[in-house]
């Protein structure tokens, strides 16, 4: 290991690649410094090559572990339908919102995934090679995914920088009512099941499993009592809750100044989504949608049907303070 060069060694730990550590040790001998960047990238091309084929091995009763493309291991339930079939089977999850995520990610020191569900965009986010690791804070209220979320931290070496927070974000602190979905673990939701219903039964079956007391926090208190003074990238799926979560940042998004928010704008579960669009766009100047090949589509006089489609129950939109092609320039990874 001491022949390789500083980013490659990191590389190598963070991803823990021992059954390819003849291939690069191979690869990195008599490399000088000036190419080692060139190495590095050939290098995660050669690994994302091995990582394609998705596998997967049964862990126990209800759970799975598989193999993301990004070669991490991930933790799932097997009695969820929603997001875990995608993972056991492909590897991946929403390909074009992925490849979005991943094209800004390389520059963010601060990532919050909230709605974190099996913590696939916060761990996807630790993938860096050759780059300082982020800080990372996975905010999932349902107490039955931690299991889940522990494992696959341990299984990647990623609880030095990657932490769970067993809390709901919401516009108070103090306590909720979580209704917890049968089939779709993942599709928690401080709405009652008849608000659930309302915009989505024409979608999937809304059957209740359970109800539990969470806490409940918001962005703003959170920071303040961990320090942490800006936040760069923000996943924001709150299963329709998304509107009170916003109330609750409002200070992290003014003092953040590079901040860029992914946000599932679900406008039928909101009491003024017209309004909540308009106040995002204020607060943060720079709005873009994603197309079906993961590229930002940047809308330069947005308005809200323009933006917004009536004939989806979501859309995933991305709220920046600075225009995407310069945080997508800063961010430039091997595989953006």
């Amino acid at each position: 290991m001491r022949a390789l060069l500083p980013s490659q060694r990191g590389l190598f730990e963070r991803c823990r690649l021992a059954r390819t550590a003849g291939l690069f040790r191979r690869y990195a001998a008599g490399l000088s410094e000036a190419h080692h960047h060139l190495a590095e990238r050939r290098f995660i091309k050669m690994f994302q090559r091995t990582a394609a084929t998705p596998a997967h091995l049964r862990t126990g009763p209800d759970e799975v572990v598989a193999r993301l493309f990004t070669g991490q291991k991930i933790y799932v339930a097997t009695q969820d339908i929603s997001v875990a079939p995608h993972l056991i089977l492909d590897g991946i999850w929403e390909p074009p919102i992925t490849r979005a995520w991943l094209s800004v990610t390389g520059s963010a020191s601060t990532v919050f995934d909230i709605g974190a569900n099996f913590g696939y965009y916060g761990l996807i986010a630790a993938a860096r090679p050759g780059r300082t690791p982020p800080t990372i804070r996975l905010f999932e209220p349902n107490a039955g995914l931690l299991p889940y979320l522990r494992r696959t931290l341990s299984v990647n070496w990623l609880n030095e920088i990657i932490r769970i927070e067993n809390v709901a974000v919401s516009d108070r602190i103090g306590t909720a009512r979580l209704h917890i979905l049968k089939d779709y673990v993942g599709c928690s939701s401080l709405h009652t099941i008849e608000h659930l219903n309302s915009y989505l039964e024409e979608q999937m079956e809304v059957v209740l499993d359970r109800e539990t007391t969470v806490d409940t926090t918001t962005v703003d208190a959170y920071c303040d009592a961990e320090g942490i003074e800006q936040v760069d990238l923000i996943k924001l799926d709150v299963e329709g809750f998304e509107e009170a979560a916003y109330d609750g940042m409002t200070s992290t998004v003014r003092r953040s100044p590079r901040l860029v928010l992914f946000v599932e704008f679900t406008w039928q579960s909101y009491r003024q989504p017209e309004q909540l669009f308009d106040r995002m766009l204020h607060d943060f100047g720079h709005i873009a949608t994603i197309d079906e090949a993961g590229r930002f589509v940047q809308h330069r006089l947005p308005r809200y049907h323009d933006v917004i489609s009536q004939h989806d129950d979501w859309t995933m939109v991305v709220f920046s303070k600075q225009p995407l092609t310069k945080v997508r320039r800063a961010a430039a990874r091997p595989w953006s």
